[in-house]
């Protein structure tokens, strides 16, 4: 019945798989590449340092930018600010990108659940909800158990920067077939 909600549904999955195991790639960057546990507080202080930024500035430029162009810049820089931190071999520069992976992610979050929230009437939008977490519930477990394993097989840096190429090249597809529609902001 919805269909421009659909990428919506799509682009929210990937990212869920994608970055779900967030503490798992915190914990094994400290280990893997700054062989410093303790660095794992450091590391997850930032990313939530990112987030509370990008949650209240997400305030002042829903205002002055359609919300489709939010979650166009969003889908493209996640996989950018994840490549950033997951290249990484100086803490400055993983810190650089936790706290701008922290950032875009409120701009997806808040602009999808508004969308829906704004273009689904009020009879079904307790159904769409439902079914939107219940996808969400459903693709959780595969970045949480699949992640790990592939770490452990080809290490952290790999694993993030080619998991942020294919996010990447959906987030690209996504957006030149212009599937986050306008009229998601009407």
């Amino acid at each position: 019945m919805f269909p421009y909600i659909v990428p919506v549904y799509f682009s929210a999955i990937l990212f869920n798989i994608l970055l779900a195991p967030m503490n798992v790639y915190l914990t094994q960057v400290a280990y893997q590449i700054f062989d410093n546990a303790k660095t794992t507080g450091l590391l997850e202080s930032f990313y939530s340092l990112g987030f509370l930024i990008g949650s209240l500035t997400y305030k002042f430029l829903c205002t002055k930018f359609p919300m489709s162009r939010l979650i166009q810049t969003s889908l493209l820089l996640v996989p950018v600010t994840l490549a950033i931190f997951g290249s990484a071999h100086s803490l400055p520069v993983a810190l650089l990108g936790l706290a701008g992976l922290g950032i875009v992610i409120p701009f997806f979050n808040i602009s999808s659940k508004t969308i829906i929230q704004n273009k689904v009437p009020q009879a079904k939008l307790g159904v769409i909800f439902n079914s939107y977490f219940a996808l969400m519930n459903l693709s959780q477990p595969i970045g949480l158990l699949g992640i790990p394993v592939l770490i452990g097989v080809f290490g952290v840096t790999s694993v993030l920067l080619v998991g942020g190429a294919f996010y990447l090249i959906a987030a690209i597809m996504l957006v030149l077939f212009n599937q986050i529609s306008v009229e998601l902001n009407e």
